[in-house]
């Protein structure tokens, strides 16, 4: 086949996070969707696109690819921001740096 594949979009649920955690936990609902986020963007290069309504089932989300390194950094900062809005903190990580000793 000489033709190129890509995702355009997916979608993936999530049945942790439903209705009654967004209710009663608001700050670990919020810190989990950034989790979500921070996770997909940096292993698979996907950003969120559609964050369906918590329901008893869960919720849905749903990606997209990031087209360039612009938009993968503008991503990032706004997960970030999100991030700082509900206290949470980041750190660096660098798997090459982990077992190195």
């Amino acid at each position: 086949m000489k033709g190129k594949l890509r995702i355009l979009k997916y979608q993936a649920g999530y049945p942790g996070l439903n209705k009654k955690l967004s209710i009663e936990k608001p700050r670990a609902y919020k810190a989990a969707i950034i989790h979500i986020r921070l996770t997909e963007l940096q292993e698979k290069g996907m950003k969120i696109l559609k964050t369906g309504k918590p329901n008893s089932g869960g919720t849905q989300i749903t990606f997209i690819p990031v087209e360039s390194a612009e938009e993968y950094k503008l991503e990032l900062k706004k997960i970030l921001s999100d991030g700082k809005e509900i206290g949470a903190k980041f750190e660096r990580f660098c798997k090459d740096d982990d077992d190195s000793e």
